[in-house]
């Protein structure tokens, strides 16, 4: 069923949701994110000492053990909500569905209720979260969509599995040490970064300040990037100037509500012909259904989520040494 996800034609704005219910409940996650949709069968589920409600153990999905969060008891959705007063906790555990994830380089089973359809839908139709709940810590919801008159809540999978697994998700480098022989040339190199995640945002700043890259513009998501690249754009028209007067790269997230990361890269490189503001795409999803869609918008480089580590380099490549040009390349 994931393996639909990657016929979306690249840079459209859409994204599909599959939607599943929980304990009365219905909520949405990116189809891309699914690798498979198993009938739960509780002799699979192996409990492990330190087991919560939530994190119950492990699963065996394809001979191979994955770790398990139980969604409805993570969002703590009380089962007196469901539709069916009869129902009970136990018998909806015994005719769950497992949602096997793969994302951040890891696979996980998010046990829910039931997977029903797959919607197309367009990011600019999926209200943001973030200005609403990252004031006050982390958000299980990346966005909410209308879908058939009802709101469906998008899960923020990557947000939950971190909280369980922190060594999967993005690594702040405390330890890394940059080359400084570019040191008195970073500053002057204007990024633009786009992520609707505060969280995240906060720790590329780190990692690029870490290697003396400071002069960061951020962006919620990639319709304000967009708005004001246009402003960028008709200023250095008008007056002449190249586009690196006033950016010199933008670095975005390829998920996000509004505008996603495909489309804003299309929307530079083709509807306004900005070929050589370099445009460098990551994501928490599988490098290989990412890598095309990357290549079709002209990116000029992908890193998978987890991988930020090489980003200072990846800059210096491209902005100071000039070694990347033209064709996209990912970090192996």
């Amino acid at each position: 069923m994931a393996g639909d996800g990657i016929l979306l034609e690249s840079g459209t704005d859409e994204l599909e949701v599959l939607e599943f219910t929980l304990r009365g409940n219905i909520f949405g996650v990116n189809v891309l994110k699914i690798q498979s949709i198993e009938q739960f069968d509780e002799s699979k589920l192996t409990k492990i000492p330190s087991a919560t409600p939530a994190n119950p153990g492990v699963f065996l999905f394809r001979n191979s053990t994955i770790p398990m969060i139980d969604l409805g008891e993570e969002l703590c959705l009380d089962a007196e909500t469901t539709d069916n007063s009869n129902s009970e906790a136990g018998h909806e555990k015994r005719n769950a569905v497992v949602l096997v994830t793969q994302f951040n380089s890891m696979m996980i089973a998010f046990r829910v209720d039931s997977a029903s359809r797959i919607h197309r839908v367009h990011w600019a139709d999926i209200s943001p979260m973030a200005e609403i709940f990252d004031q006050g810590g982390s958000c299980a919801f990346t966005g909410s969509v209308n879908i058939d008159d009802h709101e469906t809540l998008i899960v923020d999978m990557e947000s939950i599995s971190e909280k369980y697994f922190p060594a999967q998700g993005l690594l702040d480098l405390k330890h890394e040490k940059f080359s400084h022989s570019l040191q008195h040339e970073r500053p002057s190199i204007k990024i633009m970064l786009v992520e609707d995640s505060k969280t995240v945002r906060k720790v590329i700043c780190n990692v690029l300040a870490r290697g003396d890259y400071t002069n960061i513009m951020t962006f919620d998501n990639g319709k304000l990037a967009y708005d004001a690249l246009l402003e960028f754009i008709e200023t250095a028209r008008a007056s002449g100037e190249p586009i690196s007067k006033f950016v010199d790269i933008v670095i975005t997230d390829i998920e996000m509500p509004q505008m996603d990361g495909l489309t804003l890269c299309h929307h530079i490189k083709f509807r306004h012909n900005q070929a050589d503001l370099p445009v460098v795409l990551y994501s928490s999803l599988r490098r290989d259904q990412m890598l095309n869609k990357c290549k079709d918008v002209k990116a000029d480089a992908y890193i998978p989520k987890p991988d930020c580590v090489r980003l200072v380099k990846m800059v210096d490549s491209i902005c100071l040494d000039k070694k990347i040009t033209g064709m996209p390349y990912s970090v192996e």
